[in-house]
C-alpha cells in the first residue's frame, strides 16, 4: 500500500514529517499523488542524508545484520540517517561560487534550494526578462497564480529561428505551472549537456506545449479515470484506477498484462480470470516489484493511455491544444515522455508540411506494445502518415519517426491526405504487385540546403550546368507515374524526409491525393535511400535495427589489399523493409553500392605514369563493391537458413552488371551479380534476377563511354532486381507470392518518354538510368 510503504520511509529514514509535507504546499493534490508526493520527497532525502551500515570490511549489511546482495533490493539495507551528503550544502556551495550565466541558469534551475539571492538576476540570465519578487508566507515561497490551460512558445531567434527544441509531457500534470515544468525538463537536459561537455540551453528557447488541463477535462467529460474515494485508492488501487467504459477497460487489461508478459512474468502467472482479476492484479505486482514503481502509478498510467488511445474525442482534444504551441517550420527535436510519447507519435501526422523531424526522443513510453502502436494514428507498425486537415484556420500535417524504436534509425513516412483503412484493402483480392528500381540521379541538387526549411531551388547546378528544377523534378514524376509501380525503390533520394515529401505532393498526386506512402533511410547523406509504396496495395514498415543489423554495423575486410583486415561499413547502409502485401510478409532490401567512379580518373588513366594509380584505386573500389555484396549475401544466407520459404527482393543501383569488365577479367576482381545470385552447387538457394527476361539488346539500365576499354556508348546493367527463391518457384512449396512469368523489364520506352534532345542536360531527362521493373502474383 503507497500509505504504507512512505510512512516506512519516513519512519525508517528519520525524514521530518514537516519536510515531507513542504513537497505539497501550494499544490492541490488529492490523496494518492500526496502519498506519491511524499514518498518522492522522503527518498530523495533518503538519497542525500542516509548511508548504508557497513561491516569492517566495507560490506552494505540487511537489517538482519547478514550482508547485502543487488538481488536484496534497497528496502533490505540497513540505512543509517544523517550521516550522508547533504544535497542543501552543496548547494549552498555552488551559489557562493563566480559563476558565468550558462552556470547560473542551470543552478537556478535548481529553484530556490539553489540557494541564490539575486532572484532577480538569476531570472534575467535564464529568460532575459525580470520577474518581480515572488511572493512569500512566514519565509516560504507561495506560487503566484498562473495559466495553466496554454503551452509555452520558445523565445523568437532560438537556435537560429530555424532549429527548435520541444517538450511534450506526460500524464498528471494539471494544476502545474507549464513554466515550472519547462525549467524543469531544462534542467534535466541541462545536467547531461554539462556532463558531455557542451554548451546549455536557457529554458525560454523551449518550446512546451501543455495539454494536461485539456486532457483531465476531455476525460471528465466522459467519465473516465475519475477519482474514487481515497479509502477505496488505497484498498484496491488496480480497480480504483480502472477506466469506467467497457471498451477503455478491456483495452486498460490487456495493456496491463502485455507489459507484464514482456517484462518477464511467467506464462502461467497470467491466467485471465472472470472481470479485471488475478491476472491484471498479478501483472501489475510483477510489474511493481521489477520497476520498483507503485502499482497505482502504473495502473493510473495505463488507464490514461487506454482512456486517449480508445476515445477518439480525447484524442483530438489533447492534439488540437498541442498544436497550439507547435513550430510550424524549420527542423524539429521532439523530447517525449510517458503518455506524452503516445501523443507524440500521434502528433507526427499532423505537423506542418514545412516542419521536418530530425529526432523524436521517448522515455517512459509505452509504444513498444502492440496494444498500444495498433491503435495510433499511423494505422499500425509503420510510419506516421499524413491525414487531411480539418475545416478551418489550422495548419494540415506531416508525418515523421519510426514507431516503437523511434531513435534507432532516422525514417521518415509521409503519406497522402486520406486515411486509408487497411482492413479493407486486405480484404481485397490483389491480382498482381508491380516493383521498380528507379535511380532518381541527385535529387538533394533541387533543394534548400538542409540548414534551411526544405523547399524546392528555382534553379540547380551539377558538374557546372544549370538546369531548370521544375523541368528535371517534373520528368521524372511522370517517369514514375507512367510505370505505375505498387512499389518503387527510389536510389539518390534527397537528404530529408519534408523534400521527398515535397516531390511527392507536387508531382505524384492525383486529385490533389499523394500516390504513394514512403520510407526513407538515415544513410547515404545527399544519395540517401527510400521505399515508396501506394498504401492501399502494401503497408510497409521499417525493419527494426535488430534484425537489420548486418546493414549498419561494420565487419573486416581487406580492401585495400594490404593483407591486412581493417574495419569496414557500407558506403550506404541498404534499407531493410517490411511490406504486408494482402497478408503475405515480403521483405525488401534496398540497396546502393560502392560506386565506381573515381575523381579525375580519364587523366589518371591516359597518362601512363599515373596509370597505375588509376588502377590501385579502381580494384580497391572493387573491393568495396565486392565485400558490400557479399555482407547482403551472407545476411540472405542466414534469413534463409532461418525460414528457406522466406520472401524477398533485393533490388537498386548495383554499380556493376553481369558478367566480367576489364578489371574483373584480367585482374581477378569478383563480380557482383555472381555473388548476390549465389552458388550452383546450392541450387535451391539461388536468387533469380528479374532482368534476365529481357532481351539481351535491351538488357541495359545505363550508357556511358568506358575510356578504360575505349567502348563509346558501352550499355551496362547497373540496377537490378534479384528475387528469393520462394518468389520465383511458381507457388511451390506453398508460397503465395511468386513472379510472373516474362514480367522482368527494363523501362525503357517510359525512360525515353521523358528525353528532351539528346538528354544530356540534366534537366531534359528523368535520371540517367533506365528503371527496371517486375510483376509478382498470388499463385
Amino acid at each position: 500500500m503507497l500509505a504504507a510503504r512512505t510512512a516506512r520511509l519516513i519512519q525508517r529514514n528519520g525524514v521530518l514529517v514537516e519536510a515531507a509535507m513542504e513537497a505539497t504546499r501550494g499544490e492541490s493534490l488529492d490523496r494518492t499523488r500526496m502519498y506519491e508526493r511524499i514518498l518522492g520527497v522522503a527518498k530523495e532525502l533518503q538519497a542525500w542524508s542516509c548511508v548504508p551500515k557497513t561491516d569492517d570490511q566495507g560490506r552494505i549489511l540487511r537489517h538482519d545484520g547478514q550482508i547485502w546482495h543487488e538481488g536484496d533490493g534497497d528496502d533490505a539495507i540497513d540505512w543509517v540517517s544523517n550521516e550522508g551528503v547533504r544535497i542543501c550544502v552543496i548547494l549552498k556551495h555552488l551559489a557562493k561560487l563566480t559563476l558565468d550565466d550558462a552556470h547560473l541558469a542551470l543552478l537556478a534551475e535548481m529553484g530556490p534550494e539553489a540557494g541564490l539571492q539575486d532572484r532577480t538576476a538569476v531570472r534575467t540570465a535564464v529568460t532575459g526578462t525580470v520577474s518581480p519578487p515572488a511572493p512569500s508566507v512566514d519565509g516560504l515561497p507561495v506560487e503566484s497564480a498562473v495559466r495553466t490551460d496554454v503551452g509555452l512558445a520558445a523565445s523568437p531567434g532560438a537556435f537560429g529561428g530555424s532549429r527548435h527544441v520541444v517538450f511534450l509531457h506526460g500524464r498528471a500534470q494539471q494544476g502545474h505551472d507549464p513554466e515550472q515544468l519547462r525549467r524543469y525538463w531544462t534542467a534535466g537536459l541541462n545536467g547531461g549537456l554539462t556532463r558531455a561537455g557542451l554548451a546549455t540551453i536557457a529554458p525560454a528557447d523551449v518550446w512546451f506545449p501543455f495539454y494536461a488541463q485539456q486532457l483531465v477535462q476531455a476525460m471528465r467529460t466522459r467519465g473516465e479515470a475519475l477519482p474514487r474515494s481515497p479509502r477505496e485508492m488505497v484498498d484496491d488501487p488496480v480497480d480504483a484506477a480502472a477506466p469506467g467504459s467497457g471498451a477503455t477497460r478491456q483495452l486498460y487489461e490487456q495493456m496491463i498484462i502485455e507489459a507484464a508478459d514482456l517484462a518477464g512474468m511467467p506464462a502461467e502467472r497470467l491466467v485471465r480470470r472472470e472481470g479485471l482479476g488475478d491476472a491484471v492484479h498479478q501483472g501489475l505486482s510483477w510489474l511493481a516489484n521489477t520497476t520498483n514503481l507503485d502499482r497505482l502509478l502504473i495502473a493510473a498510467t495505463f488507464a490514461d493511455v487506454a482512456a486517449y488511445l480508445d476515445d477518439q474525442r480525447i484524442r483530438e482534444s489533447v492534439l488540437d491544444c498541442v498544436l497550439q504551441t507547435m513550430p510550424q517550420t524549420g527542423q524539429l527535436v521532439l523530447l517525449s515522455h510517458s503518455l506524452g510519447t503516445v501523443v507524440a507519435v500521434d502528433l507526427l501526422t499532423r505537423l506542418d508540411p514545412r516542419v521536418e523531424v530530425e529526432l523524436l526522443l521517448t522515455a517512459g513510453s509505452p509504444l513498444g506494445m502492440d496494444s498500444v502502436y495498433q491503435r495510433l494514428l499511423t494505422g499500425g507498425a509503420q510510419r506516421p502518415r499524413r491525414q487531411p486537415p480539418k475545416p478551418g484556420p489550422r495548419h494540415r500535417g506531416v508525418s515523421r519517426s519510426p514507431r516503437g524504436h523511434p531513435c534507432d534509425r532516422d525514417s521518415a513516412h509521409v503519406t497522402g491526405p486520406d486515411h486509408h483503412a487497411f482492413d479493407e484493402w486486405r480484404d481485397e483480392v490483389m491480382a498482381t504487385l508491380k516493383v521498380a528500381t528507379v535511380n532518381g540521379e541527385w535529387m538533394n541538387d533541387w533543394f534548400t540546403l538542409d540548414a534551411q526549411s526544405a523547399a524546392f531551388k528555382p534553379t540547380f547546378s551539377r558538374d557546372g550546368e544549370q538546369g531548370v528544377t521544375a523541368e528535371a523534378a517534373g520528368r521524372l514524376g511522370r517517369l514514375i507515374s507512367d510505370i505505375d509501380a505498387d512499389i518503387v525503390a527510389l536510389v539518390e533520394a534527397p537528404s530529408r524526409a519534408a523534400e521527398l515529401a515535397l516531390f511527392i505532393d507536387d508531382y505524384l498526386t492525383v486529385d490533389g491525393s499523394a500516390t504513394y506512402d514512403f520510407v526513407l533511410g538515415d544513410s547515404g547523406g545527399s544519395q540517401k535511400l527510400a521505399l515508396l509504396f501506394k498504401p492501399d496495395r502494401a503497408a510497409v514498415t521499417l525493419t527494426p535495427s535488430t534484425d537489420a543489423a548486418p546493414f549498419i554495423e561494420p565487419w573486416l575486410a581487406d580492401v585495400d589489399g594490404d593483407a591486412v583486415l581493417d574495419e569496414y561499413a557500407f558506403t550506404r547502409n541498404p534499407l531493410c523493409c517490411t511490406a504486408d502485401v494482402s497478408g503475405t510478409r515480403l521483405e525488401v532490401v534496398v540497396a546502393h553500392l560502392k560506386s565506381n567512379f573515381i575523381n579525375q580518373g580519364r587523366a589518371l588513366w591516359q597518362d601512363p605514369a599515373r596509370r597505375p594509380d588509376f588502377i590501385r584505386a579502381s580494384l580497391r573500389n572493387r573491393r568495396r563493391i565486392a565485400t558490400e555484396a557479399m555482407r547482403i549475401r551472407g545476411a540472405m544466407e542466414r534469413r534463409l537458413d532461418a525460414d528457406p520459404a522466406s520472401a524477398f527482393i533485393v533490388l537498386g543501383d548495383l554499380n556493376d552488371g553481369p558478367g566480367q569488365d576489364y578489371f574483373e577479367e584480367l585482374y581477378l576482381a569478383h563480380n557482383v551479380t555472381d555473388i548476390l545470385v549465389g552458388s550452383p552447387y546450392r541450387p535451391e538457394r539461388l536468387f533469380g534476377h528479374a532482368q534476365a527476361d529481357v532481351a539481351e539488346g535491351k538488357r541495359y539500365s545505363a550508357v556511358f563511354d568506358d575510356f578504360v576499354t575505349n567502348e563509346p556508348h558501352r550499355h551496362m546493367l547497373l540496377d537490378h532486381i534479384l528475387l528469393s527463391p520462394a518468389l520465383t518457384n511458381g507457388g511451390a512449396g506453398g508460397a503465395s507470392l511468386t513472379k510472373v512469368p516474362g514480367s522482368g523489364r527494363i523501362e525503357h520506352d517510359a525512360w525515353g518518354a521523358q528525353i528532351s534532345g539528346d538528354g544530356s542536360a540534366r534537366d531534359h531527362r528523368a535520371t540517367d538510368h533506365r528503371p527496371a521493373s517486375v510483376t509478382l502474383t498470388h499463385p
